[in-house]
Formats: C-alpha cells, structure tokens, sequence
C-alpha cells in the first residue's frame, strides 16, 4: 500500500476518522465531529460522535477541514496569521472568510494530510467539539495511528495539547 498509495479513498478516509473518534474516546475527552476532506475540500467522510451536538459542530469540523484543504495550511495557522489585532491581518483574514462562503474560519483543529516524500496535499481532517488543542490532538494521531500512517505525513505534526493521556 505504501508504494501504491495515491490519494485519499473512502476507505482510508473512514479509517482516519475512526482512529480520531478512538482517540477521543481513549482520552475522554468531549464528543466530537470528524471530517476528513479531498485536496478540493469536498467532504469524503463525515461522522459525529454519539451525544455530539448535531447543529454546529459537523459544520465546525467541515469548517476546519475546509479551511486547511483551501489554504494549504493547519487551520491554527490561519488563525495565527489572521486573527490578528493588526487591521490589515485581520481584514485580510475576514475577506478571505466572506470570499469562502463562510467555509473558513480561523480556529484550530484543521490538519493537512500530505503524501510522504513529494508533500502532495492529499485532503485534510477537521475535528470539532472538544477545545481546539484538543481537537487538533486527535486529528493528528488519528492520521499517526491509521492504515496509511506510513504513506503520508500530517501538517503540523505536533499538537499544542497538554489534557491528552494517550
């Protein structure tokens, strides 16, 4: 699979979301909504814990997802980068949003999925419902523990949680 591992499939798309939703669990941390999206930001799979609320956050999930596919970048970045108390920043960051349809949005728990070896985005996870250094744990180990952890790299590749156990 390594060799042959091309892009994102449903398969290992549902796989990642799995592991992120195990990663939560394990951590017990609050219910979520995981959204794992294709290069282009549509939707591969979507899913939602049980006791998640169902209004806002799979939007919040698809938001994040959305946001790191569309900018290249974790969607902490962005927010790093445009929320910003410099007005020119911070109007930046808003057109961008306005211009997105209200797709993106400056909040962390967006993760790039790269392909090893050539960096070829290859979609991105969003995760939503537990803080965002949450959120954003569980998106990179559940990249770090699926099936196609040898294939691709998460950007970025560390998490700025420190409520996390495993």
């Amino acid at each position: 699979m390594i060799n042959r591992f091309e892009s994102l499939n449903l398969e290992s798309a549902d796989d990642i979301a799995n592991k992120v939703i195990e990663v939560c669990k394990i951590n017990n941390f609050k219910e979520i909504s995981v959204c794992i999206v294709d290069p282009m930001s549509n939707i591969i799979v979507q899913k939602k814990m049980d006791k998640c609320p169902s209004g806002i956050y799979p939007k919040f999930a698809f938001s994040k997802a959305f946001t790191s596919s569309a900018m290249m970048m974790p969607s902490n970045n962005f927010e790093k980068k445009y929320a910003s108390e410099d007005p020119e920043q911070m109007f930046k960051g808003l057109a961008m949003m306005s211009v997105g349809d209200g797709k993106i949005g400056p909040l962390p728990g967006g993760v790039l999925i790269k392909k090893k070896g050539s960096n070829e985005i290859l979609g991105s996870v969003g995760v939503s419902g537990a803080s965002g250094t949450e959120d954003e744990y569980c998106a990179i180990m559940g990249i770090k523990n699926s099936k196609v952890s040898d294939a691709v790299i998460c950007y970025p590749d560390t998490h700025s949680s420190n409520t996390y156990i495993n």
